[in-house]
């Protein structure tokens, strides 16, 4: 579930959680619980509001594949 997070926030950096879970087909608390984890894991930021922010992923494409490791 966290690569196809960090796959929809690259294709769209102001995606919102609740349109990550419809896309996913996953609930949003779901969303919240992995996107929590990848902050941790300092995969992902969030610049700016939550209104107006986006997301930033810190990590390269190759390394996407050693999430689900960590």
């Amino acid at each position: 579930i966290e690569i196809r997070i960090v796959d929809a926030m690259r294709e769209n950096s102001k995606i919102t959680q609740r349109q990550l879970a419809t896309r996913l087909g996953i609930d949003i608390n779901t969303v919240k619980y992995h996107v929590r984890s990848l902050c941790k894991k300092s995969v992902i930021e969030r610049k700016g509001n939550n209104r107006s922010g986006e997301w930033v992923v810190l990590i390269t494409q190759s390394g996407v594949s050693d999430i689900s490791i960590m």
